[in-house]
This record gives structure tokens, sequence and C-alpha cells, in this order.
């Protein structure tokens, strides 16, 4: 068998709420985890969009207060569901090599600020959002 395409940390395209904050970005990841199933009602059973998991975007990104920042994008958005567009190669346009992922999150607490004393190092903060809608289906050209 041959080797499979590889993504590498070298490119991420993260759009929250139409706007791209991967150059803020140190890290980000979209994971899923069981869904609670505890209550589940009959209308949810025949709900085309209820699924197994629920999707969570974790982020770690340089604080800043520049008005474009997404630090000022979290703290000004908490509590609001917001679009994403995940591109883990880095490329704007999806492709069926290279597609897309598709949801929305809920901005969650307002981002920490400040840190430990390093004048080399940026302080950094993170999130983790719910996603309760996560296009699975890979969005392709």
């Amino acid at each position: 068998m041959a080797a499979t395409t590889r993504i590498f940390g070298r490119a991420l395209w993260l759009t929250i709420g139409g706007t791209d904050y991967a150059a803020d970005m140190r890290e980000a990841v979209l994971s899923f985890e069981k869904k609670d199933t505890d209550n589940l009602t009959f209308g949810d059973l025949n709900d085309p969009q209820l699924a197994p998991d629920q999707g969570k975007l974790k982020i770690t990104a340089v604080q800043s207060l520049d008005a474009s920042s997404f630090w000022m994008k979290v703290w000004e958005a908490v509590g609001q569901t917001l679009e994403f567009v995940f591109a883990p190669h880095g490329n704007k346009t999806p492709t069926s090599a290279q597609p897309h992922i598709t949801g929305k999150c809920v901005i969650g607490v307002r981002p920490n600020i400040g840190g430990q004393a390093d004048p080399t190092k940026p302080y950094t903060f993170e999130v983790e959002w719910d996603c309760p809608e996560v296009d699975k289906t890979l969005k392709k050209a």
C-alpha cells in the first residue's frame, strides 16, 4: 500500500464567524466525544441531524487586544453560535483531496488574559467550545 497524504502543522485555515484567525492560533483541534443520550425523545430519534457524537473545538492562541484579533472576537462573542470552517491543509477552496469541515460552535466563557513573566514569549489563552452542528460529510469542491 502506498503512503497516504499526511497533514502537517505548517498550514491551517480556520474561520470563525466568517473571519480567518489562523495567524493568531498556535493550536487547533476538532475532536468528538460521545453525546449524552440519557434524555433522548422520540422526536430526537427521528431528527436526521442527531448524531451519536458531540464536536469540540479546542484552540490555543496568542493574546492581543487589537480590534481584529481572535482574542477580541472571543471576548465580544461570548454566548453566540458562530459558523466555522476548518481546513487542515490550509487551502481556502475545498477539494476532494483536501476537504473542509464546517459547522457551528458555541462561544463559551471569556478568554483569560495575562501570564508568566517572560519577555521572549507572547501570552496565550485556550478555549474549548461545543460544536452542536458539524457536517461530517466533509465539504469538497
